[in-house]
């Protein structure tokens, strides 16, 4: 069975976060909002942003 994963195609940088549980998660979860980010440069921004706010990544 071939693979539909292609590494040269661009990636889709992509977080889900809860503010209710001051949580940022690198998979999906049904009750988090989902953000899109153009570049993994501000996905990082925006995790470290709000680790500093005192949220948690899971």
């Amino acid at each position: 069975m071939k693979s539909s994963f292609d590494p040269a195609a661009p990636q889709k940088q992509v977080l889900w976060i809860s503010h209710d549980f001051r949580c940022v998660s690198f998979h999906e979860i049904p009750i988090f909002k989902q953000l899109q980010f153009s570049s993994e440069s501000d996905m990082w921004d925006t995790v470290t942003q709000y680790v500093e706010q005192g949220y948690r990544v899971q």
